[in-house]
């Protein structure tokens, strides 16, 4: 038995989890169709620049480099000055796209755990 086994999902959980992507996306749909930046984002957006690791957010500089195809942060090579005013790709709203349909993931393994 693998460890990963738990995180399979059944043919009603794959369900289910259909049902919340279709109930998240509906409610996301707007925000998307609005494409409107949070309010400390429109500083970067302008500028161009990532940096945040340095604000808190290691793990939204990871994904970001992932999706850029830079392997500075991946490979821990150290930031230079220089490098928070990298160019970035405008990747909105893939992030909030791959963030909802992990959150359906996650709500669905822990409705098996605790409901």
């Amino acid at each position: 038995m693998s460890v990963f086994s738990w995180f399979r999902l059944d043919e009603r959980e794959q369900k289910n989890f259909f049902w919340l992507l279709l109930v998240y996306g509906l409610y996301i749909l707007p925000l998307i169709l609005a494409n409107a930046y949070y309010m400390d984002d429109n500083g970067r957006a302008v500028a161009g620049y990532a940096a945040w690791e340095f604000d808190g957010r290691p793990l939204t500089m990871l994904v970001i480099d992932i999706l850029n195809f830079q392997w500075t942060f991946l490979a821990g090579i150290p930031y230079k000055v220089e490098d928070l005013y990298r160019p970035i790709q405008d990747l909105a709203p893939y992030p909030l796209i791959l963030g909802t349909a992990i959150f359906a993931y996650a709500v669905v393994l822990t409705s098996r755990k605790y409901l």
